[in-house]
């Protein structure tokens, strides 16, 4: 019996599907590249004791001055944690189908977005006279970026998770458990595709979207990508694991773009402020 030919839009979506999804890993770099670094400043003294930051927590800063520009310190992190755990999940599944399609672009993303950890942690150290205080030698980084609770959660509740995620996916990989491997990618993917939306109680009670809280370009190539992955998956390799996050994901990109419309301020009209 004759196995009939898969439809060319099919094979299209299977064909590009890995670059759109490279193209939505590096859609965040615009946005971590324009937003400025967090504003705490750093004593000039270079006495120890008085390495202290003086650090006003945006939300209170925003509060006395409401069209205070966006910093680092408005956005979460989960987008970024989330991509890089991902990334790492479906590459091992990739693996265990030795499908290229899905290690590489995941492989990459995983990469990318180990260093948009890197670049957002940078951006939320405190400075001195504008310059950047190197993470490692100051323990003044605690005061800002490991103090913050509204990544949601702290930069060591990332850390810690993602890691443990990790080596139980690892686990998976070892022991050839492929079903729960892929669970456990598309639990973390629905993760990732929500996280944009993060900061939506903030958005809907302030009734305001600043610039890089949810990012437009991680939107489209969301939107694109998800599209794109579960035609292939329904059409293409028919795999549930497959299927399920990216159709998640369309939904929640469809979210994200109306929220973006709806609470983005608009040109010409006086800014309505920004979230903390």
């Amino acid at each position: 019996m004759l196995i009939p030919a898969p439809h060319p839009f099919v094979v299209f979506a299977g064909n590009v599907a890995p670059l759109t999804s490279i193209l939505l890993t590096l859609s965040p770099l615009p946005t971590l590249l324009s937003i400025p670094r967090d504003n705490s400043e750093v004593s000039g003294s270079d006495d120890a004791d008085n390495d202290k930051v003086n650090l006003l927590p945006l939300s209170a800063s925003v509060a006395k001055n409401p069209t205070s520009k966006v910093t680092i310190s408005s956005l979460p992190l989960l987008p970024y944690s989330s991509m890089a755990v991902n990334g790492f999940l479906w590459t091992m599944y990739g693996l265990l189908l030795k499908a290229n399609p899905i290690i590489f672009p995941n492989f990459v993303g995983a990469c990318l977005a180990l260093s948009y950890i890197v670049l957002f942690a940078m951006k939320s150290s405190p400075s001195r006279d504008g310059r950047h205080i190197d993470l490692v030698q100051k323990a003044s980084i605690s005061t800002s970026l490991w103090a913050r609770t509204d990544l949601p959660s702290t930069f060591r509740t990332h850390l810690t998770v993602g890691s443990s995620i990790l080596m139980l996916g690892f686990t998976c990989y070892k022991g050839g458990l492929r079903n729960q491997l892929a669970a456990l990618a598309t639990l973390v993917c629905g993760v990732m595709f929500i996280s944009p939306l993060a900061k939506i109680s903030s958005i809907l009670k302030n009734k305001s979207c600043p610039p890089g809280a949810i990012p437009l370009p991680f939107t489209i190539a969301t939107a694109a990508n998800c599209f794109l992955w579960s035609v292939y998956g329904i059409k293409g390799v028919k795999d549930i694991a497959v299927t399920a996050p990216n159709i998640f994901g369309l939904f929640c990109a469809f979210a994200q773009a109306i929220v973006v419309f709806l609470y983005s301020p608009r040109k010409g009209k006086k800014e309505r402020g920004v979230i903390a």
